[in-house]
């Protein structure tokens, strides 16, 4: 059997749960802040609180995928402990740049959205002809080479700081130890790795602006979805990616058949 992408056993080293803690309340925080401006959008929000607003969202859904990641990271025993810590920062870092500016762009459309009178208080689309060209869009992602590529380069960008390797191409003990030797630069590789995430995923965010904003069940099963896909094997992966875009064109289907016959 294939074995996930991101092994969940650290080097000799004990688990950081001080730093697991932090990610758990930047998780946390980040629910926490999404919800509560969203709570209080139902007069409608100007920009920068729609900013703020997917900025935090973003934050609590796409940190939970990077946990094993980022305790591999900061456990690594072959580096000095605040070093290791300090890469996985980093990393991190990165990687949630590159997100906030995808939030920017997500508000900019919620926003232009709220202007046309388009979305409701519950920040849900009241277009079916948008509802159903997002489905259609994030299912026909979801079923492209593009999505198995960006999801593939997700999986596997850890191996250019040392950590895991690529399932079935070499063991963990052939891993160059490319991060402990000061070569790998952990911010860039977030950087790689935002954009990687956002390729892979950022159209199926946009299947918020159909459920809406304030629905924290759709933000949980999302942010679910994206754990499982990042943790399930390499072959299931792109497998688990098609399901779920003939799901989203069925559903987008289904809402045109209601359109029609009603």
């Amino acid at each position: 059997m294939t074995s996930p992408a991101i092994s969940f056993v650290l080097p000799a080293r004990r688990l950081p749960w001080g730093f697991l803690g932090a990610l758990a309340a930047l998780t946390a925080l980040g629910w926490a802040w999404s919800l509560r401006v969203a709570g209080a959008g139902h007069h409608g929000l100007p920009l920068w609180a729609r900013l703020v607003m997917w900025t935090t969202m973003m934050v609590g859904m796409m940190v939970p995928p990077e946990i094993p990641t980022l305790l591999r990271l900061a456990g690594d025993a072959r580096i000095e402990r605040w070093r290791a810590v300090r890469g996985a920062l980093a990393l991190l870092g990165g990687y949630l740049g590159v997100w906030v500016l995808a939030s920017a762009g997500l508000a900019g459309v919620d926003a232009w959205l709220s202007g046309q009178g388009l979305m409701s208080h519950e920040m849900a689309s009241r277009s079916v002809p948008l509802n159903v060209a997002i489905l259609a869009a994030a299912g026909l992602v979801q079923l492209s080479p593009w999505k198995t590529a960006c999801l593939a380069r997700c999986r596997v960008i850890p191996a250019e700081l040392g950590m895991v390797s690529p399932p079935g191409e070499v063991s963990p003990g052939e891993v160059s130890n490319t991060f402990a030797g000061g070569a790998a630069h952990p911010l860039r590789s977030g950087l790689r790795h935002g954009l990687a995430s956002v390729s892979s995923c950022g159209v199926l965010m946009l299947v918020l602006l159909v459920v809406g904003a304030m629905n924290w069940l759709a933000m949980a099963a999302l942010t679910g979805y994206l754990i499982v896909e990042r943790l399930v094997p390499a072959p299931v992966a792109p497998r688990l990616g098609r399901v779920t875009g003939l799901g989203l064109l069925l559903w987008g289907g289904w809402l045109t058949l209601g359109t029609v016959a009603g």
